[in-house]
C-alpha cells in the first residue's frame, strides 16, 4: 500500500479535527471515546488513532481540554461489610457456617473473604476471634485437617458417595442412591426447574433439589402443591408446596445409619 503523501495526511488530520470539534459543539463538551463512537461522526475512531496515535493527542490538536482520567471503580468490599454479613449468617444459623452453607445463605460470595483474609479458614478464625461478642451463641470452630481444610463428615452408608453433601450436586447424587429405598422412581432429570420428575405410588411428582430448603425460596421457584423440595438440610419451611424431603433427616433416622432395604434386596432375602 503506497505511503500517504504529507499534504494528504495534513488535509485528513484537518478534517478529523473539524469533525471532533463539531461533535464537541453538539455535546457542549469534549467528547469521550465512547461518546464519539456512539455519535455517527464523519470519521471513525480507528482513523483518529491511525492519524494521531492516541485519542488525547487528537483532542489536543483540536484545542480541546482532555477529559480527566477516571480510575475504574473498585469492586473490593469493605472488611466491615464482610464481617457484618458473616455474623448475620452465623447468628441466623446459630452456628459457624461451613463454606457451602455460607454460600447458600449469604448475600456476599466467599471470594471477597479469601481476597481480604487470605483464605476462608483465616476469615472464619479472624472474625470469630475478634468479634465473638457479636455472636448470639458460643462458637464451636469447625474441625480442620493439618492443611487447614474443613473435614467432611463421613456418610457411613456404604455408598460410592463417601461424605455428607456440601452442595446441590452432591445432594442430587445422594437422592439418586436413596430414591428406590424411599419409594421413588426417577422418571427424568433436567437442568432447568424442576430438576426431577419422580413417580411414587403411581403419581408423578415435580421435585427441585437444593442443598438448603431456604434456597428454594431464594431462587424464586414457584409455590404449588405439585412441587416437592428435596434438600440435604431443612433450614426453613416452605408453606404451599407438597413438602420438603430433607435427606439429612432421612440419614439420621436410619438405624445405625444402615441403609433401608431396596425391592431387589427383599426379593433376594
Amino acid at each position: 500500500m503506497p505511503k500517504q503523501h504529507e499534504f494528504d495526511r495534513q488535509d485528513r488530520k484537518g478534517a478529523i479535527i473539524a469533525e471532533i470539534r463539531r461533535v464537541a459543539s453538539a455535546l457542549g463538551k469534549t467528547p469521550t471515546i465512547v461518546e464519539f463512537k456512539r455519535i455517527e461522526a464523519g470519521v471513525s475512531y480507528d482513523e483518529v488513532i491511525g492519524q494521531f496515535g492516541t485519542w488525547n493527542s487528537a483532542i489536543a490538536a483540536a484545542d480541546l481540554q482532555a477529559n480527566p482520567t477516571r480510575r475504574p471503580p473498585s469492586n473490593r468490599i469493605a472488611r466491615a461489610m464482610l464481617i457484618d454479613e458473616f455474623i448475620r449468617v452465623a447468628n441466623l444459623l446459630g452456628a459457624i457456617p461451613s463454606r457451602p452453607i455460607f454460600s447458600a445463605m449469604a448475600k456476599i460470595s466467599r471470594s471477597p473473604y479469601q481476597k481480604t483474609f487470605g483464605s476462608w479458614a483465616k476469615a472464619v478464625t479472624a472474625i470469630v476471634s475478634e468479634h465473638a461478642d457479636r455472636l448470639s451463641f458460643i462458637p464451636a470452630m469447625p474441625i480442620t485437617d493439618t492443611l487447614g481444610r474443613a473435614k467432611r463428615k463421613p456418610l457411613n452408608l456404604g455408598l460410592p458417595l463417601e461424605s455428607c453433601p456440601t452442595n446441590e450436586q452432591e445432594t442430587i447424587i445422594l437422592f439418586a442412591f436413596l430414591a428406590e429405598r424411599l419409594g421413588f422412581e426417577i422418571v427424568s432429570a433436567q437442568i432447568q426447574f424442576p430438576d426431577l420428575t419422580l413417580r411414587k405410588n403411581g403419581e408423578l411428582i415435580l421435585a427441585e433439589v437444593e442443598f438448603l430448603s431456604s434456597t428454594y425460596l431464594d431462587h424464586g421457584h414457584p409455590i404449588g402443591p405439585q412441587y416437592l423440595c428435596i434438600c440435604w438440610r431443612r433450614n426453613r419451611d416452605i408453606p404451599g408446596i407438597a413438602g420438603i424431603l430433607a435427606l439429612e433427616e432421612v440419614v439420621r433416622s436410619l438405624p445405625n445409619q444402615a441403609l433401608l432395604p431396596t425391592r431387589a434386596d427383599k426379593e433376594t432375602q
